[in-house]
């Protein structure tokens, strides 16, 4: 489970390491400074161009790091440290898919990695293969959310919520990756649950007001129906037993001495026969302003 304590304390301790700042700023698009190292090695001086380059959405920028990276051959018997450097490597690949450069080099790279849950995410998110079962969910998430959140189906939300939230602690592993990861992903679920109730609420409104319409049409033609099989047979029956005229007239004449007329009798019976029609298609009562 995420907790908002743990969170913030984990987020106030990074400010002080420029890489893992740097590569929550990247998640998060948050186009702040961060402080580089002052006589970076080439490796760092990658790192954290090609996240300046992806946050400023410069092409070009990137292409430089990744074409000075990509000379070097990746090698499984002696990989060099940087093989192994998990937010670089992340980096790269979110550069690489977005920017639609070259993916050869970076599946050589994943490829001399040890075979653990995040090179193995990795590799399938090279292949574009997101939905995986042996994928870190949280990574794909994170990973998702800044390339194209379309992707993300509700069913697939639901896992990564649930992956997220059955940690017992996530701030207990000691891979920043899969920690910051985490958190992007927990907050890109609860935004697009959110937004897509929100949607659904509307689109359901709507519906609702449409609903309403046709039911007053339709109740409309049916009372007005029944209106005149009722005039039609009290016609009939007068007509076959005139001896109850009489009686007919009496009726009318109390009604209009208590102040009940025909039209106002008909009003009455027109709204119950027309709620009457809303409950016979389910219509929640709770929602009923007629």
């Amino acid at each position: 489970m995420v907790s908002l304590e743990e969170r913030m304390e984990y987020v106030s301790r990074i400010q002080n390491n420029p890489k893992l700042k740097a590569f929550y700023d990247l998640l998060f698009l948050r186009k702040s400074s961060f402080l580089c190292p002052d006589e970076p090695n080439e490796i760092d001086q990658t790192y954290f161009g090609v996240v300046q380059a992806i946050l400023d959405n410069n092409e070009a920028s990137f292409d430089y790091y990744f074409k000075r990276l990509s000379k070097r051959i990746p090698n499984k018997d002696a990989p060099a440290p940087f093989i192994h450097n998990d937010l670089l490597i992340f980096s790269l690949i979110l550069g690489v898919v977005k920017f639609k450069a070259d993916r050869r080099w970076m599946h050589d790279v994943v490829a001399v990695r040890n075979r653990t849950g995040v090179t193995i995410t990795f590799q399938n998110i090279l292949n574009d293969d997101y939905y995986s079962n042996s994928n870190s969910l949280g990574l794909v998430v994170a990973f998702l959310s800044i390339i194209n959140t379309q992707l993300l189906t509700d069913d697939f939300l639901n896992r990564a919520y649930s992956s997220i939230v059955e940690q017992d602690n996530i701030f207990g592993d000691r891979n920043d990756l899969t920690i910051i990861t985490s958190l992007k992903a927990f907050d890109t679920v609860i935004a697009l649950k959110s937004k897509g109730n929100s949607h659904r609420l509307q689109v359901l409104d709507k519906f609702a007001g449409t609903f309403l319409k046709r039911i007053s049409l339709i109740s409309t033609v049916l009372y007005n129906l029944i209106i005149l099989l009722l005039v039609w047979f009290l016609y009939k029956l007068l007509k076959s037993y005139p001896e109850i005229q009489d009686q007919v007239n009496t009726l009318a004449l109390i009604f209009g001495v208590v102040g009940i007329s025909i039209l106002n009798l008909i009003s009455s019976f027109k709204n119950i026969f027309k709620r009457l029609l809303l409950y016979a298609f389910g219509y929640p009562k709770e929602l009923d302003s007629t």
